[in-house]
């Protein structure tokens, strides 16, 4: 399959799959796998480096026809080039253990975090450099590579690596996560890797679908807390209020609806 890379250690074990530009313009996964790719050693196991969206990769866009992070539906019977590739992907899937997706934002606040929709797999979150810990995606963005994980009753997480101005810290996290991915599932001679301390749970509870178009009333930094009737933005003209005091994701302009605007969550104790 192009754009994957399989490890073999020879010996039993789990089969995992790391997975990097699944969007296109998010280099530091797709450099992260690349070089996990060209250097990792396994002691047990097997590992699938993956480059998930070849064309828009060689693009350097986030996508050529459609969110390849919106694809990962058992039902997918799209006709782009994204749905196409989602399938071949959730074949490969069904015959791993464990999924880690690497990701990075293009915005300059962006905050680092883990998406963490599965009990199972919050031990491994703790044990990553992330200070916060999120879950809840699932419910609201379907589609997604965690959460057809979660739906297979697998181990996932997605990993969002910061800004990518921010290329020395983007970079240690990546290769960082990957290693402790790899430990963790027993793969590797690694370790062991203490809980990190502080980490905040984080439930997402709502997402704003552009029903026009969003435009922000600001600037918002991820994760910036918000009260209730703060005014987040306006929708063909119609303000859009914070329904309770929470923390404000990923507030985007939106020229089209049917758009993802923005996320809100609330800190768990």
């Amino acid at each position: 399959m192009e754009g994957v890379t399989k490890i073999d250690s020879g010996r039993p074990g789990k089969t995992v799959a790391v997975f990097g530009g699944v969007h296109g313009n998010e280099r530091v996964g797709i450099d992260a796998v690349r070089d996990a790719a060209a250097h990792m050693k396994l002691q047990r196991g097997i590992a699938y480096f993956v480059e998930a969206n070849p064309r828009a990769i060689a693009q350097n866009v986030r996508f050529v026809e459609k969110n390849l992070n919106r694809c990962f539906l058992a039902d997918n019977a799209g006709t782009s080039y994204e749905d196409g590739r989602a399938r071949e992907l959730m074949e490969l899937l069904k015959g791993c253990d464990a999924l880690l997706d690497i990701h990075a934002s293009n915005s300059r606040s962006a905050v680092p975090f883990i998406i963490c929709d599965g009990a199972e797999a919050l031990p491994l979150a703790r044990t990553l450099d992330f200070g916060i810990v999120t879950d809840g995606w699932d419910a609201l963005e379907p589609g997604a590579t965690d959460g057809y994980m979660h739906g297979l009753g697998k181990l996932s997480l997605g990993i969002e690596c910061g800004s990518v101005f921010d290329g020395d810290a983007q970079t240690h996290r990546a290769s960082s996560s990957i290693v402790r991915f790899l430990a963790y599932l027993d793969l590797i001679d690694a370790g062991p890797f203490p809980a990190t301390l502080g980490q905040k749970h984080i439930h997402m509870f709502s997402c704003h679908i552009a029903d026009v178009d969003f435009s922000p009333s600001r600037e918002f930094a991820d994760f910036e807390p918000i009260r209730k009737g703060d005014l987040i933005g306006t929708d063909g003209g119609r303000n859009i209020y914070a329904p309770e005091d929470s923390l404000a994701v990923f507030v985007r302009r939106r020229e089209n609806p049917g758009q993802e605007a923005f996320l809100l969550g609330r800190q768990l104790d």
